[in-house]
């Protein structure tokens, strides 16, 4: 499982710790470099304290003695006499140069480093070993870079601790979110959140208000569905008594007509229900594929052309842009299109006319269904996409969702509907879908 606080503790010591190292190097490098400066302005000035002694011939010196071997050498030579005023290492023989200063000399193959001096009569020459300088630049070196060894352990306890701290709000919102009941509601309080999780929390409560939005809407429509369920149902019940107490074949043959009808009536009820469950309690298209709207349109005109013969409608496609294609779900476009259509065959009277068509704009893709039937009136137009709702008058067997459904797919993709006039009377259904879905 990713964890970003311990993405964030390895990122932090990474740097961290890329940092130490490049900080160790620069005080390793400016630590020896100190410590070289330091011991060479310890040679000078020995070399000046020397220029103020009082020295006898090399003779008069005592014998060397070899556990009392320092890494400084030192030499005096008389520039008269070319001989050794003082040696401080007898082992030692150091060259004899001529330019002052500091410079690098090789004795017994080992490279020194030597300071020269010179005074009347006397040169005075300081050396040291360049390895003991090497060692002992190292050791002040370490000496100065140890602390940040334990620095990197102590740095990362309190990043640790700090992002800990930090990360307590999520805690928080967490803890909030388990303790949440199905029913509860509420809205995280902002008022303390930190400025980065805001952005969290107003989709946490943007999600609370659309499930409070989808359970008010589920209740609803199961109280609707359970209410108009009651009818047919109970229309069946008495129909089957009917049927039980029909005595002639006449009356059997009419109940059993009744019954069937009524089956049929309950069937298209429950269909409707449930495509109307789909689509407006939540529920998402199966997928999304490019669809071309004059094709939609033939296939729903084959699927009812039977039905337009049979009522002497003329049905047919009065316009369409072969260029008119959108990003949409195929099934559900074909119901909201039959739901257009089989309304319009509904209340389009024997002998009328119906009209598709479909275009595009500059912006939008539109398809159309214009009928010659008695259109809706302008106080109606409103109500007319309400779940059971039917227009007062209406005749038919109509369950009042078929509209509900329309608008339900509609408002998945984005699109609007538009009510009208037909050129030739009757009613104009526009539905528009906006630019993206043409990408």
């Amino acid at each position: 499982m990713k964890s970003i606080r311990r993405r964030l503790l390895i990122i932090l010591l990474m740097m961290f710790g890329g940092g130490l190292i490049i900080g160790c190097f620069g005080v390793w490098k400016a630590a020896r470099e100190e410590s070289g400066e330091a011991l060479d302005y310890q040679m000078r000035e020995m070399s000046i304290a020397l220029y103020n002694g009082n020295f006898s011939e090399i003779g008069d010196q005592q014998a060397f003695d070899p556990e009392e071997n320092s890494n400084t050498a030192v030499q005096i030579i008389s520039t008269l006499t070319k001989q050794l005023v003082y040696q401080s290492r007898p082992d030692i023989s150091l060259p004899v140069v001529n330019t002052e200063g500091y410079q690098t000399v090789i004795i017994d193959g080992e490279p020194w480093r030597l300071y020269m001096i010179r005074k009347p009569n006397r040169l005075y020459e300081v050396a040291q070993p360049m390895s003991s300088r090497a060692n002992m630049a190292s050791e002040f070196a370490l000496q100065a870079t140890l602390p940040f060894l334990f620095l990197f352990p102590m740095m990362g306890g309190i990043i640790w601790l700090i992002l800990s701290h930090e990360f307590k709000p999520l805690t928080r919102m967490a803890e909030w979110v388990n303790q949440r009941q199905p029913e509860d509601l509420a809205h995280y309080p902002e008022q303390n959140s930190p400025q980065e999780l805001k952005p969290l929390v107003n989709a946490i409560n943007e999600l609370q208000d659309r499930l409070g939005q989808a359970l008010t809407q589920q209740q609803v429509f199961i109280a609707d569905a359970s209410h108009e369920l009651r009818t047919p149902l109970t229309a069946l019940t008495l129909q089957i008594q009917l049927l039980e107490a029909a005595r002639s074949a006449e009356e059997q043959q009419q109940a059993i007509h009744d019954l069937i009808a009524g089956v049929q009536r309950a069937h298209h009820l429950t269909e409707q229900l449930l495509v109307l469950a789909r689509h407006e309690t939540g529920g998402k298209p199966r997928y999304y594929s490019p669809i071309e709207l004059t094709t939609l349109l033939k296939d729903v005109l084959c699927q009812h052309a039977t039905l337009a013969h049979n009522r002497q409608i003329d049905m047919g496609l009065a316009d369409s842009t072969p260029e008119a294609i959108i990003h949409g779900d195929p099934h559900s476009l074909s119901i909201m299109l039959s739901n257009l259509l089989s309304n319009a065959l509904r209340y389009t009277p024997i002998g009328g006319r119906i009209d598709l068509a479909s275009g595009r704009e500059t912006d939008v893709c539109w398809i159309s269904v214009s009928d010659t039937g008695p259109g809706i009136p302008e106080e109606e137009q409103n109500r007319i996409f309400d779940r059971f709702y039917r227009i007062p008058g209406t005749s038919g067997n109509g369950s009042g969702l078929g509209l509900a459904i329309v608008k339900a797919i509609a408002d998945q993709h984005h699109a609007v509907i538009r009510l009208g006039q037909a050129t030739y009377g009757g009613l104009c259904v526009r539905i528009e879908f906006p630019g993206y879905l043409n990408r």
